[in-house]
């Protein structure tokens, strides 16, 4: 973790493409990926934009160092929290699944639900290999509070776990 911080330090000082700052994130995202574990890119850039410090190079290394493992810390603290979040949301949803029939499709799309931020009628579709008719009935089947419906359209429709 200290060397991703100092990664990004150094694309901070160095800026080597001005017009867009916020590609040391995902470069750093990039090396943990290939050093680490392959799910540190979005939670790492979602940490650093909340950290309450500002990168300013007229502070000094250790301060900065300090701050950036500080957003790495919250980045950490945020997925977990999103873990849990998604953890809750796949126990009420699987609760919907106790009575189903055992070649029910309605596990693969709940599934769907917990990996994709968003799921429309088409995608389910061609994911499950089922009818659009049989998506909107395990929509009816999962309830009125999971999943939410994004959009409010009826010609392009949405759900999520939010």
């Amino acid at each position: 973790m200290l060397a991703a911080a100092l990664l990004l330090d150094a694309w901070h000082i160095l800026r080597p493409i001005e017009s867009w700052p916020e590609l040391g994130r995902f470069l750093t995202g990039a090396f943990l990926k290939g050093e680490m574990t392959p799910n540190h890119t979005p939670m790492l850039c979602a940490g650093l934009r909340k950290s309450p410090f500002r990168w300013r190079r007229q502070d000094a290394l250790g301060t900065r160092l300090s701050a950036l493992l500080t957003g790495f810390e919250q980045a950490g603290a945020e997925s977990s929290r999103d873990l849990d979040r998604l953890q809750l949301a796949r126990d009420r949803l699987m609760r919907c699944c106790a009575n189903s029939r055992r070649h029910s499709r309605l596990p693969e799309f709940i599934s769907l639900f917990l990996t994709r931020p968003l799921v429309t009628i088409p995608m389910a579709r061609q994911d499950l290999g089922v009818t659009a008719a049989a998506v909107d009935h395990m929509i009816r089947q999962l309830g009125p509070a999971m999943p939410r419906e994004l959009t409010g359209r009826n010609r392009y429709r949405a759900w999520g776990v939010l």
